[in-house]
Order: structure tokens, then sequence, then C-alpha cells
């Protein structure tokens, strides 16, 4: 539960330093800057309600960047290869020997339904699946609490480690 306490004070003091108008000095990684268009549109016709909006962002730079100058930050390319899990592209979406999160996401809207396999590595089915994927497990997270800070955080929690052990603890 140490992990949750830390990702709900992170998305606190986002969400403050963003009401309070502060910015982060850091320039934004190359490859983020086309994407962030996209990203923003996504958000709009998917999920119009999420507050912060930069939530998604953040994700996108947890799931996929070593360091804000990495090659793979930002990259829908990225893969990760284990002899446990496959992930794959901006969110890192998995897929291992007990679960498929691609094959779960697709599932989840029908303008993911033609998502092919030669066609994931396309960005705007990334940032697509990201947005409807958090925007359904925050509607989850209704049954744990109210505050949309902590459904927030809780959804991101779950990003990871999935929503059906967040829950059962």
């Amino acid at each position: 539960m140490n992990h949750l306490r830390v990702v709900m004070w992170l998305l606190v003091l986002m969400a403050l330093l963003s009401v309070a108008g502060y910015s982060l000095a850091t320039p934004l990684p190359p490859k983020a800057i086309p994407l962030l268009p996209v990203l923003k549109k996504e958000i709009l016709q998917h999920w119009p309600g999420l507050n912060p909006r930069s939530t998604l962002g953040a994700l996108v730079e947890q799931e996929s960047c070593i360091t804000l100058k990495h090659s793979r930050c930002w990259s829908p390319r990225a893969e990760l290869k284990t002899d446990r899990e496959y992930g794959f592209g901006l969110g890192q979406i998995t897929i291992t020997k007990r679960f498929n999160v691609w094959e779960e996401t697709k599932l989840m809207d029908r303008s993911l339904r033609d998502w092919q396999w030669d066609d994931r590595f396309r960005a705007d089915y990334q940032l697509r699946g990201i947005v409807i994927k958090n925007r359904n497990t925050y509607a989850q997270m209704s049954k744990l609490t109210p505050r949309r800070v902590d459904r927030l955080s809780f959804t991101f929690s779950a990003y990871n480690g999935g929503a059906g052990g967040l829950i059962k603890d």
C-alpha cells in the first residue's frame, strides 16, 4: 500500500501545481510533441471529463521513457521482451501467458475492434487504448471511493497491477 500512497501524493502534487499555474521546466521529449495533439483528441473523444488531462501524458512517460532523452521515450515502437511478458508501445500494453491486455483493451470500445496485430505500433490506436482502458478502470474505482483524486490514483496503480488485485487489496 506504500506504493499507492506515493502515487496518490504525486497526483495531488501535480494537480496542485497545475491549478496554481506552475509548469515543470523540463522540455518535452521530442517524440511527444507530434503525439500530444493525438492524445488530446482521444481524451476529448473518449474521456472528456478527465481532469487533469496531463495525467495520461505522464502515464506514457512512465511506461515508455527510461529517461526523457532516451530513443524509446514516447516511441510507439518501444518494446519490452522478457521470458515472462511482451509489452509494446506508448503504454507498454502487456501480453503474458496468463493475460492479454491488448485483447482485453480492444473489447472495451468498438473503435478499437479493428486494431490488428500488424498495426500494433500505430500511435493513434495505442493512445486511444490508453484513454479507454484508464477510463473504464476509473469507472470501476467508483466502487472504492467517490473522491476523484483517489479514483485517479487507484486507476493508475491498477494500470500496472490490474484492477482485480487492487480492488481485492
